[in-house]
């Protein structure tokens, strides 16, 4: 999917796939369950943007868990496809939220500094060490509050799981393909540990969750 050649077609019909994928997963619950931890205003809705948002599933998904959890919060994804952008505007239409999304290059324009918390999901992987670096610092830097990433676990039982599910749900070969490059792609915990102590993220949090994939949270407070 970083093919800026791929077809259209196909890059429609990898993004639905992925988004079974994180629907199996859970990754919109194990990201908003993190990202509420977060301290963030209380006397006005609380703004999040989610980076490299793909076809803004998980961006959508927050945005409804925010909602049921009573909290007002205003969810926003930005991605540096224009046919992701657009395929998570059609999805926020089909079922009735108000998203917002825009094209953003995450490593080269200026990430937006008026949102308390920044999320992302599945992108680091697709990073050089310095581009993953980079993205940590801008992150830290533009976010009021703090920020909340989460991605994928180098491991053996991690490349098995993606050749499966890969293939259980989605017929795209575009998936198929990815999902292994991307577990092998992959930071283990103690490297994306490492990454953040080197960028200076103190007290940033770093966990395991189910299936083969990690949280990496950050607070201002912390």
């Amino acid at each position: 999917m970083d093919d800026p050649e791929l077809d259209e077609r196909e890059h429609r019909r990898a993004l639905t796939g992925l988004a079974r994928l994180n629907r199996a997963s859970r990754a919109a619950a194990a990201i908003w369950r993190t990202a509420s931890q977060i301290p963030a205003p209380e006397h006005r809705p609380i703004r999040i943007l989610d980076i490299a948002c793909g076809s803004g599933d998980v961006t959508t998904g927050i945005a409804r868990l925010g909602a049921a959890s009573k909290l007002d919060v205003e969810v926003v994804g930005c991605d540096i496809s224009p046919v992701a952008v657009a395929a998570a505007r059609a999805r926020a239409s089909s079922i009735g939220i108000q998203g917002k999304f825009f094209v953003c290059d995450a490593l080269s324009d200026d990430l937006p500094n008026d949102y308390d918390i920044l999320t992302c999901s599945l992108f680091l992987h697709h990073l050089t060490d310095e581009q993953a670096d980079t993205l940590l610092q801008s992150m830290r830097r533009v976010s009021r509050c703090g920020f909340v990433i989460s991605d994928l676990v180098r491991s053996t039982p991690g490349l098995m799981l993606a050749g499966v599910a890969s293939r259980a749900f989605t017929r795209s070969r575009v998936v198929h393909t990815d999902a292994l490059r991307s577990v092998r792609a992959a930071f283990t915990v103690p490297e994306i540990r490492a990454l953040a102590d080197s960028v200076g993220l103190r007290g940033a949090s770093i966990g395991r969750v189910w299936p083969c994939r990690y949280i990496l949270s950050w607070s201002r407070t912390a």
